[in-house]
């Protein structure tokens, strides 16, 4: 099922969504899954970029499926392993980039807009919610603050905590 985007279907912001690709793309900065074969890699941004301009989430989910390595390294104790990657990948990689532009592009309405803030909100119904995601869902953030945060940690958990994998968090409009 789509993540809940409620300001998705703003023409203006899909604009705005892919102007953030544009600039990653002019950076050479595209976060591309290490756990993509080395097709997906050659096709994800093409792929990404069509889900940007008129799809969602679940289309590129779909999309990708099919296009990642069966096993990737794991460090344990014990050494290194090759550890199966989980079935649910395309799900997990098409879900958080998508929202990551969609905040992305929300950051920039709203500096445009001299809007102050944002409000963390939910995305998807999880059952086990993380405590650190729930004590964030309605609170305000910067998007001058967000929008450096998403450029800046696209491989690794942001410093404000949004844009983490699995996390079903995302922002809106006051």
């Amino acid at each position: 099922m789509a993540l809940r985007l409620i300001h998705l279907q703003d023409a203006g912001i899909r604009k705005l969504m892919l102007a953030e690709f544009d600039w990653d793309m002019e950076r050479s900065s595209l976060y591309i899954s290490h756990r993509l074969n080395d097709f997906g890699r050659r096709i994800y941004p093409s792929m990404l970029k069509g889900a940007l301009e008129t799809q969602n989430d679940t289309w590129l989910a779909n999309k990708l499926y099919g296009y990642f390595n069966a096993t990737e390294p794991r460090h344990l104790e014990k050494g290194i392993i090759q550890a199966a990657i989980p079935e649910t990948a395309n799900i997990t990689l098409a879900e958080d980039e998508f929202n990551r532009f969609y905040m992305r592009a929300l950051c920039l309405f709203a500096i445009a807009n001299n809007i102050p803030y944002l409000i963390v909100c939910q995305t998807k119904t999880v059952q086990d919610h993380r405590p650190r995601s729930v004590a964030k869902l309605g609170s305000s953030i910067n998007p001058t603050d967000l929008l450096d945060d998403l450029r800046t940690y696209k491989e690794r958990d942001t410093r404000l905590g949004l844009g983490e994998p699995n996390s079903s968090l995302s922002v809106k409009l006051p």
